[in-house]
């Protein structure tokens, strides 16, 4: 690209994980004092303003977001729903995590829950 960002090498923590979406930087220009806000998509996930620049910011292991507080927090405080499925590595495997109102009665069974 024109920036130069296309090598993957400009030294953010996005993990390579290219799918991100792209944050809303004039929500940072356009005021002081911008309380964080949400991840369009993950729970573990939020923007905060670094001068004019949003910056993506990801929680610790079972932490969301939560909203009223504009930190990361125990889940059962954070009241994110998961809109889609996501996964994630682990030292036994794949973790998924499926949002609840999309788990049917087959995947109760297969995957005992």
């Amino acid at each position: 690209g024109e920036n130069g960002g296309d090598s993957g090498e400009d030294g953010g923590e996005d993990n390579g994980n290219g799918g991100e979406t792209e944050p809303d930087h004039s929500k940072c220009s356009d005021a002081c004092n911008i309380l964080p806000w949400a991840h369009e998509t993950a729970c573990d996930k939020y923007w905060r303003c670094e001068g004019e620049k949003a910056v993506l910011v990801i929680c610790a292991e079972g932490l969301h977001f939560n909203a009223r507080t504009g930190t990361c927090d125990f889940i059962c405080n954070a009241n994110c729903t998961r809109n889609n499925v996501q996964t994630t590595g682990d030292a036994n495997g794949l973790k998924i995590f499926v949002p609840w109102d999309k788990v049917n009665d087959s995947m109760r069974d297969i995957y005992d829950v």
